[in-house]
């Protein structure tokens, strides 16, 4: 899910986003050890339109790069199970 500038807000426990599908706001759980990985991207990036840009920063990142970065840490952890990316 592509996520605008000014999204998410953070919570203790994950982050959410305003007005989500259906006009209401939608949590999502994270790890603490992820949720701090996003923040210091957050903090670092201050991404200006998306939270995870493409190339022109126009348009989020694509499905395609998403997919060849799971490939790559599945490769790179070993992992013999499947993964998938919802």
């Amino acid at each position: 899910m592509p996520v605008r500038k000014g999204l998410p807000f953070w919570t203790r426990c994950g982050c959410g986003w305003p007005k989500g599908k259906g006009g209401r706001d939608r949590y999502v759980m994270h790890s603490p050890q992820l949720l701090g990985i996003l923040r210091s991207y957050w903090r670092l990036a201050r991404p200006e339109r998306w939270l995870f840009p493409g190339r022109d920063g126009e348009h989020p990142i694509s499905p395609t790069v998403l997919h060849a970065a799971r490939r790559s840490a599945c490769a790179a952890s070993g992992l013999s199970k499947r993964v998938t990316v919802l």
